[in-house]
C-alpha cells in the first residue's frame, strides 16, 4: 500500500487542531503520514500539536512537526499568491 500524507497547515487552529488530528488517528489506512505546519501561531496550538505527536505514533502514524516564524519576507510576499506551489487543506466541518 502507499504511504497517505496529509499536511495541515495551522495558524491559531488550537480550537480545531483536536477534532482534526482525532479524526486522522481513528482511520484504518495503515500508511499514513502527518505533516502539521505551524505558521507563527500565538496561541495554544503549538502544545496541542506536540501532545498528539505521541498518541499518533503509538497508533503507527507519523507526525513531522513544522513551525515557522513569520518574517519581513512573510510581510512582503503575503499578498502574493504566486509564489505558492500547493495548498492542501483538511475542512472541518460541523456535526
Amino acid at each position: 500500500m502507499k504511504k497517505v500524507s496529509i499536511i495541515i497547515p495551522c495558524f491559531n487552529g488550537e480550537r480545531f487542531i483536536d477534532r482534526c488530528l482525532h479524526s486522522i488517528e481513528i482511520q484504518n489506512y495503515p500508511h499514513i503520514e502527518v505533516v502539521v505546519v505551524n505558521d507563527g501561531s500565538i496561541d495554544q496550538s503549538e502544545s496541542k500539536i506536540l501532545e498528539w505527536k505521541e498518541v499518533l505514533e503509538n497508533k503507527k502514524i507519523s507526525l513531522i512537526y513544522i513551525k515557522q516564524k513569520k518574517s519581513r519576507d512573510w510581510k512582503r510576499n503575503k499578498y502574493r499568491p504566486e509564489i505558492y506551489f500547493w495548498r492542501v487543506f483538511i475542512i472541518i466541518g460541523h456535526r
